[in-house]
């Protein structure tokens, strides 16, 4: 079974680079591959990857400035929560 697996995993990408050397080079001799649909289609997809590449990495370097904020709210609900636990078991 792993075999079978290997095997398809193989063969997708034999024919993701076939494909991709045909277009690259079709697309250097001047001509176009895709159809314009398709084309419209893969310069929406850049344009959000862009745009979620800037949101992840504002919301990373925001995140980063702040681990001690959350580790001690973190730190600050376990305590609570153990105090509470105590307590109902003092009741």
């Amino acid at each position: 079974m792993v075999a079978v697996i290997v095997l398809l995993l193989l063969t997708v990408i034999a024919g993701s680079v076939i494909v991709g050397t045909v277009v690259a080079d079709a697309r250097r001799s001047g001509q176009e591959m895709l159809p314009e649909t398709s084309q419209v289609r893969i310069d929406a997809f850049r344009e959000r990857s862009e745009d979620v590449r800037a949101r992840s990495h504002s919301l990373a370097s925001s995140a980063l400035s702040r681990p001690q904020s959350l580790g001690s709210s973190l730190r600050h609900a376990h305590a609570e929560r153990r105090r509470d636990a105590q307590r109902a078991t003092v009741a």
